[in-house]
């Protein structure tokens, strides 16, 4: 089943230049640069034949990337104004949560992550966009044997520097076996909007950039939850899957929310209160 999830809609959506520049493409802008200006004069100083050819040809698979690497360059330009991001799960919640690609932090665990069979839980995926541009992120929920529900795919949005938490509440299979099980979600992030800037820190911690080039645009996350031995209960019906905004540049941080989603079971819907001016 998919499902697309383009709330919680909040500002500041997206800000900045498109691209982001940097010393890495700098340097692979210029070799690409001098590279096509050797091809180039080797080309004019020959005849038509099948060398010019093979000249031309370079030319073209090293002056292509050149100037596009040029391009972005110019593209970054600017962003000095931008606002200070929150960095809320890494400096605020005490996450430590690599960033490993397209500037988004995630990090996946089930509370409560010891149950019965029969019981519920939920599972909870924090996320966060250091980026002043818009991210969309893809999880794919594997299949688990104890788990009532199996796969799906949630499509997730999130603004420029906006941390988010998805819960969703899950039902446990009456004979799960007594053991540890493990749930794969495969992650998928995009950056539909250009890569942007990253946002500064409120705390003045400087964050690296992305790698330049990505070998692959997707990962894992592997949550873990024990069942044991036990009587279970009857639960009642398990409250509806919910996509909450913990965190925005513009708006206070929701530790209201943090502490109702540590505490909550998973019949308990999360009340959402107007925040705190």
């Amino acid at each position: 089943m998919n499902e697309l999830h383009p709330q919680p809609l909040e500002t500041l959506w997206d800000a900045g230049p498109r691209h982001r520049g940097g010393a890495g493409l700098v340097l692979l802008a210029m070799l690409f640069t001098l590279v096509f200006g050797l091809v180039l004069v080797a080309g004019l100083g020959g005849k038509p034949g099948p060398d010019w050819v093979f000249l031309l040809i370079m030319g073209v698979i090293f002056g292509v990337p050149g100037g596009w690497a040029w391009w972005r360059i110019l593209q970054s330009r600017g962003g000095g104004g931008l606002p200070p991001g929150p960095y809320f799960l890494v400096e605020q919640l005490k996450f430590t949560i690599p960033r490993p690609l397209n500037d988004v932090a995630l990090t996946a665990f089930f509370r409560p992550e010891t149950v019965r069979p029969g019981e519920a839980t939920c599972l909870l995926v924090f996320l966060e966009n250091y980026s002043a541009r818009r991210r969309h992120v893809k999880l794919t929920l594997g299949k688990c044997a104890a788990l009532v529900t199996a796969g799906r795919e949630l499509e997730l949005v999130l603004g420029a520097g906006q941390a988010a938490v998805y819960r969703w509440p899950l039902q446990l299979q009456p004979g799960a076996a007594i053991r540890e099980y493990e749930l794969v979600l495969k992650v998928q992030v995009k950056a539909p909007h250009g890569p942007g800037k990253l946002l500064p820190a409120v705390s003045g911690r400087t964050y690296s950039s992305s790698s330049l080039l990505l070998v692959s645009s997707a990962f894992r996350l592997n949550p873990t939850f024990n069942v044991v031995a036990g009587p279970s209960g009857v639960p009642g019906p398990l409250a509806a899957s919910a996509y909450l905004s913990l965190s925005t540049p513009a708006g206070q941080p929701r530790f209201d929310l943090v502490r109702q989603i540590s505490e909550a079971r998973p019949d308990q819907a999360i009340t959402i209160e107007p925040p705190l001016v």
